[in-house]
């Protein structure tokens, strides 16, 4: 962990993965902690950011009764996951499991579009060539 925080101190991922292993021998504190920290740096290098903190962060927010809070993660999570289809499935399911109806529908219509897209792709490079050309 400090290894690789300190390799490239703007990523976040290895905060994320320590507040996953503190969240898995039940510290809340550290685990509060690390996201924090997680989502900071996700911030300052928007590239890195891990959408799943973000995600986790909003779930604690919730737990204590921040609810602007909260939703402010959850908002960010969704930003920070847009193109990424995979983790775009992860943010609905988590939505969707949590009741928040809202937040999944608007999940599964960017992962709609970014399977549009893909599809989309895959159909035009496998088109023999000169398909659609008219002369």
């Amino acid at each position: 962990y400090r290894t690789q925080s300190s390799l490239n101190t703007y990523d976040p991922r290895p905060h994320y993965l320590a507040a996953k292993l503190y969240k898995t021998i039940g510290d809340q504190v550290n685990e509060l902690a690390e996201l924090q920290k997680a989502v900071l740096k996700g911030s300052l290098a928007t590239e890195l950011d891990v959408p799943l903190a973000h995600l986790e962060l909003g779930r604690i927010w919730s737990s204590h009764g921040n609810v602007t809070s909260r939703n402010a993660e959850y908002d960010k999570a969704i930003e920070s996951a847009k193109g990424h289809l995979i983790v775009m499935k992860t943010l609905e399911k988590a939505f969707k499991d949590n009741g928040d109806y809202g937040r999944s529908s608007q999940v599964a219509n960017e992962r709609l579009r970014i399977e549009g897209m893909i599809k989309q792709t895959t159909v035009t490079s496998n088109a023999p060539a000169g398909a659609g050309i008219k002369l």
